[in-house]
């Protein structure tokens, strides 16, 4: 398996051996092994194993698959294992991606809450202590990835653009962490009524951004620009200032609806005027066969899943598990940024499992794992259902679970690859390269912020004062970022839970001196 620059231009599959299989499903197991914070975190992770060290994709298509990636939803882990492995290496090497890459989440959230449910459940808190100090080293990652996005801007020449749209979506999307930074740090509380900056979430964000970047792809006058990004402004109040306008007046409903109305005359003007000069082909769409392919072994897979619950436990009823099958699909299918409100909709609200089983079980599994949120929610959720009936329930149900979250996040990753290969070379996608990287900088940041947060409040809990833990963890972070930017000879894995182990030691003893 040869490392290559870029992808772009090979359009020929290559034929896998069992040593690349072995290889590709190395590779992943891993990246669902180390992949701690989730969403954005997940993004400069993925970047340096497919981009840098594998080079099975180039960096130009690695970004602008994360910019459809934020627009299309399920879990991010799968929909990158699809669209790296299935145009490369074919259908097979995908599905063996997806599974790979789900694989550690499933198995050690079902490992952990087996020793929650049978053992004693404050070593929860004692591995949040190590994770504190693993976040530090993803936001090393995090760090060199906007680093050398702003590097590609300045070397490209829409650097001063690409600096303002990263400080506006870091203040767009940054109000809460900040309010809750600046407590924790100094015991002050920013009153509500005080306006710090806006709280954007990165859906909405990225929901606006995507469509003035189909307007600017299509406008051909100034003042259509000028409108859109009036009404993109009133949206972005109105979202992320609850209370500006009254909720009765729905300004970001109208906002939206204005935005895709331009969007949609836009491009039909545009298809008539190209129609009229030359008549378009639809033409084959590259990859549609291996995407159908792939879509119908993972349905498969899941069907043969769903087929044996009956037969292995036979007291379990068929509409639960088939309702729990569903729940979880769906939940996957329709998950946009934060997963855990809208999976709280799908199996708290709406669904069997209480909200003490979910925060105190399910989601504070969920919080110290790698991997998608998705993926470790549904597996949870299958096993607090199957143990209702024995462990064996537990260990199918976990699968189907898992199973009907990966095949969410298989089919979202057919969407990507197809999305991508009809696009490519458009106009909007270097408009995505100028635009939407940015953004993600900025909501990077925010993220980083969130995780910081989360450091703290795990030290907090274990009695150690907010001070000594962001002055320890920004030390830790340093190093680790100190470490990458002078090239140490430090293997990743190593930083990594070498950051955890010291972050556990440290804390550990400062806890019991407190």
């Amino acid at each position: 398996m040869q490392k290559e620059n870029t992808i772009s231009d090979t359009a020929v599959q290559k034929k896998c051996s069992a040593k690349d299989y072995w290889k590709i499903f190395g590779v992943f197991t891993k990246l669902g092994m180390v992949g701690f914070g989730g969403g954005n975190a997940l993004i400069p992770i993925f970047e340096k194993e497919l981009v840098e060290k594998q080079g099975w994709m180039d960096e130009d298509e690695y970004y602008q698959f994360v910019a459809f990636n934020s627009l299309i939803p399920g879990a991010m882990p799968i929909k990158f294992a699809i669209c790296a492995l299935m145009r490369r290496f074919g259908m097979m090497a995908a599905i063996l991606g997806a599974i790979a890459v789900t694989l550690p989440t499933s198995l050690i959230s079902f490992l952990l809450l087996t020793l929650l449910y049978f053992s004693n459940p404050d070593f929860i808190s004692k591995i949040e202590l190590g994770i504190a100090g693993c976040s530090m080293f993803i936001i090393a990652l995090m760090f060199m990835f906007v680093r050398k996005i702003l590097q590609k801007a300045k070397k490209n020449g829409y650097y001063k653009i690409s600096v303002i749209v990263f400080i506006g979506a870091f203040l767009l999307t940054c109000e809460n962490n900040v309010r809750s930074l600046f407590t924790k740090m100094t015991g002050i509380a920013i009153p509500e009524s005080i306006p710090v900056v806006f709280n954007v979430t990165m859906l909405d964000l990225m929901l606006t951004a995507f469509l003035f970047v189909i307007i600017m792809s299509f406008a051909q006058k100034k003042w259509v620009l000028y409108l859109a990004g009036a009404i993109i402004a009133l949206y972005l109040i109105d979202v992320g200032k609850n209370g500006w306008f009254p909720a009765e007046w729905s300004v970001s409903n109208w906002c939206i609806w204005a935005l895709v109305a331009i969007a949609l005359v836009l491009a039909v003007v545009s298809y008539r005027q190209k129609s009229t000069s030359a008549p378009q082909k639809l033409g084959k769409i590259p990859y549609l066969r291996e995407g159908l392919v792939t879509w119908g072994v993972s349905f498969l897979v899941s069907f043969v899943v769903v087929a044996l619950i009956p037969i292995l436990v036979p007291n379990a009823p068929f509409g639960e598990y088939f309702k729990i099958a569903m729940d979880s699909y769906l939940s996957s299918v329709v998950c946009w940024g934060n997963y855990i409100p809208i999976s709280e909709a799908f199996f708290v609200t709406n669904g069997p499992i209480s909200s003490e089983v979910f925060f105190n079980r399910i989601y504070a599994v969920a919080n110290v794992l790698p991997g998608a949120n998705i993926t470790k929610v549904t597996t949870g959720v299958g096993f607090v259902q199957g143990l209702e009936h024995s462990y064996i329930g537990a260990v199918l149900y976990s699968i189907l679970g898992s199973n009907a979250g990966m095949f969410a996040g298989i089919q979202a990753g057919i969407m990507m690859v197809l999305g991508f290969e009809k696009l490519k070379g458009s106009k909007m996608f270097d408009l995505l390269d100028i635009y939407i990287r940015p953004i993600f900088c900025g909501a990077i940041i925010s993220t980083v912020i969130s995780l910081l947060l989360q450091g703290i409040n795990i030290a907090n809990k274990n009695g150690i004062s907010g001070v000594f833990a962001t002055l320890f963890l920004i030390a830790l972070l340093i190093f680790n970022f100190v470490s990458m930017i002078k090239k140490w000879k430090l293997n990743d894995v190593v930083l990594l839970f070498g950051s955890g182990v010291v972050s556990f030691c440290v804390f550990t003893a400062v806890g019991m001196m407190m």
